[in-house]
């Protein structure tokens, strides 16, 4: 009851942030109805407090009680951003129904419950990036419907399971960079008609499938630089009629096929270098 007059007032932000408070008791807001935002990132805390909406980056949280989102049903966004998280528990977000924003970046997460997100239908954004993150159950993003923003950047996931993504029909960003993926299922990404930005920046790709785009047909940026690709099939990007930037930099290219970028129409940015090949066959490539 540090701060009795929370009950009496209209306080929806609270910013505690960069102090050194290592534990928060049970009833330090009680009462506070109206509080829609508690901001303790940057402190030594080792234990969630329980009865807020919270802000929870750059502590020292190991792991979490599997009930300790209980009562947080209005919840609208959770940072958990750069603590020392390693696992989570299966159903440690299932209260959490209203969740739009999710960020458990910069942890060592290395697996991940196939339904630890399940209940999250209203999520937005999911950020797992810069995690120990080894492979993906092909039903972990299932009941994300709402998704439209995923990250899985710097992690070390080798594969991707075939129909991880075909629910995330709402999904517009997705980003896999600095990973070590060295192949693609054929059909990974159908179903994602609403992506505009797909990265696969510094994997390990050699080849791609020709249907590998077929349905990204909104997609404006796609980058797949820094990987060891040798060849484009024919066609690879026929359905992509609005992408503005392909990256294919730092790649292992030596020929282009007479309609390797057939279809880009609206192409404005192409980076290639250092390939080897000449300019008569990227010419050709264009015509």
């Amino acid at each position: 009851n540090v701060f009795p007059q929370l009950a009496n007032c209209l306080l929806e932000k609270l910013v505690l942030s960069n102090n050194q408070i290592i534990q928060v008791g049970e009833a330090t807001f009680r009462g506070a109805v109206g509080l829609k935002h508690l901001d303790l990132s940057g402190n030594r805390l080792q234990a969630v407090p329980s009865e807020a909406e919270l802000d929870l980056s750059q502590n020292f949280l190991s792991s979490l009680p599997s009930d300790v989102f209980r009562d947080l049903v209005n919840l609208n966004l959770l940072d958990l951003y750069m603590n020392r998280l390693t696992e989570l528990p299966p159903d440690v977000f299932r209260n959490l129904i209203n969740l739009s924003e999710l960020r458990l970046d910069g942890n060592n997460i290395s697996t991940l419950p196939s339904g630890v997100f399940h209940t999250l239908v209203k999520l937005q954004d999911l950020e797992l990036s810069h995690n120990h993150i080894l492979e993906l159950h092909p039903a972990l993003f299932t009941n994300l419907m709402s998704l439209q923003n995923l990250q899985l950047a710097h992690n070390h996931l080798k594969q991707l399971p075939e129909g991880l993504f075909h629910k995330l029909q709402a999904l517009k960003e997705l980003h896999l960079d600095d990973n070590h993926i060295s192949s693609l299922h054929p059909s990974v990404f159908h179903g994602l008609m609403r992506a505009t930005t797909v990265s696969l920046s510094n994997n390990q790709l050699s080849s791609l499938h020709p249907d590998q785009f077929r349905d990204l047909s909104g997609l404006k940026e796609l980058k797949l630089d820094r990987n060891q690709i040798v060849k484009l099939p024919s066609n690879l990007f026929t359905t992509l009629g609005k992408l503005a930037t392909l990256d294919m930099g730092n790649n292992n290219l030596t020929k282009l096929s007479f309609h390797s970028f057939e279809g880009l129409k609206k192409l404005k940015n192409l980076p290639l270098q250092p390939c080897f090949f000449s300019v008569e066959a990227l010419m050709m490539a264009f015509v």
